[in-house]
Formats: C-alpha cells, structure tokens, sequence
C-alpha cells in the first residue's frame, strides 16, 4: 500500500503537469481504488489466516500486525474522492492516510530490525517478543504525531484521487522523509543479515554447520523472505 501511495502521487503531479483529461484523471483513480481494494482483501486473508493458528510465533504475529495496518490504511485510500467535499470527514480520512500509511513503513523496518536481532544477536524467541511494545509505541506513536501536527496546521486537504496533505513541502516532512529513512534502515539492516547468513552458508560449505537441520535456521530464512516480500 505504501508503493501505491508513492506511485499515485507521483501520478497526480505528472497529471497536472501535463494536463490530463477528467477522463483520464478517472482513470487514475480507478487504478489506485482497485490497488487499493486488493491490498485490503490480501491483507485481510492474511490475518484471516494467521489468527487460525493456535501458536503463532513472533514473526507470524508481526506479518499480522502489518496487514492490520494496512487493512485501515488501505481502506481509508479506497474510499477515494467520496470524502472530498465532507469537510471534516474528508480531513479524517487524510489523518487516518498519513497516521496508518507511514505505520506501516515504520512497521516493516521493525521487521527487518527484529530479524537482526535473531540472526546477528541471537535473541530468543521470547526476548524478541518482549519489545513488541516498544515498536508498536514508535510505529503508531511517531505517525500520530505527524497526522495531529497536519490536522492542527490545517495543512490536510483535495490531493485529488483522495484528502490527504496536498502541500509538497509539508508531504516531505511528514511523509516522505520518514519513509526514506525507513528504507535506508531497512536496506542497511537487510545487509547486515544477508552477511550473516552468507557466513553461515560459507560454514555449511565447509562442513562446520548445516543450516537446513535446524528449525531455527529454517525460520531464519522465512523471515528473510517475509520482510522483502512486505517491504
């Protein structure tokens, strides 16, 4: 969801720029309604399924987290124009945009972080659950700060495919520079694992360690694809 928030935008100005049609503007807003939806259903089906299991670990309860976030996000974006000419309705579907959009940035960075701290520290599976609320206060908490300071500077409004923060500069701030230090974290983390793992790899070559004879290395590699996959 969070791609399809990028993307959009960068749609919405092109489309200024060059002038597109109200058909053509239509057009977009179909698109980014119908991705959307789809990232509503898929996440849904993923908490769906995830709340079945009976012993959830650690990782599957942060993938259920995330879709959670995206579900509200992801709901408030496929809403679309309805809300446009609502006044304060349309300036709660921007807050919830802003607050849940960048939740779920902060939220796969947590991922990352987290499979830091199994592969490269080795934290247990209770020790990595135990700062779950830390990384809710920082993934909701920083967001909310940032959705209030709009609400409050007034600063919420018509971006066009939906009510959002329409000011360039005050989208950067907000928004976009936070989501840009969340991919830096989470590519930065991302390759301190993939190290960690080639080490180990290189271990298995020689005989040392086999990594596919132990559940936890099996659900080292899970995590890996989990977060690549969300981010």
């Amino acid at each position: 969801m969070l791609r399809s928030l990028v993307g959009s935008e960068m749609c919405i100005r092109d489309s200024h720029s060059m002038g597109l049609s109200s058909t053509e503007e239509m057009v977009l807003q179909v698109v980014a309604t119908s991705t959307s939806t789809l990232s509503f259903v898929g996440s849904t089906l993923i908490v769906l399924h995830l709340a079945r299991k009976q012993h959830a670990t650690w990782n599957e309860k942060m993938v259920m987290i995330l879709s959670m976030l995206d579900m509200v996000a992801s709901s408030s974006f496929g809403i679309g124009r309805g809300l446009l000419q609502t006044g304060v309705a349309c300036d709660i579907q921007g807050f919830m945009i802003q607050w849940f959009g960048l939740a779920t940035a902060f939220w796969t960075t947590f991922m990352s972080v987290n499979l830091y701290a199994w592969v490269c520290l080795r934290k247990s599976e209770d020790q990595l659950e135990s700062y779950k609320w830390r990384y809710l206060l920082v993934a909701l908490g920083l967001p909310l700060v940032g959705a209030i300071v709009a609400a409050c500077t007034g600063s919420l409004g018509d971006t066009t495919l939906w009510c959002w923060i329409p000011e360039i500069g005050y989208q950067i701030g907000l928004f976009y520079g936070w989501v840009l230090v969340c991919w830096v974290c989470t590519i930065a983390v991302s390759l301190l694992v993939a190290g960690q793992i080639k080490k180990r790899r290189s271990l298995v070559d020689q005989g040392v360690a086999d990594m596919s004879s132990t559940r936890a290395d099996r659900e080292l590699i899970d995590r890996l694809r989990l977060s690549v996959i969300f981010h």
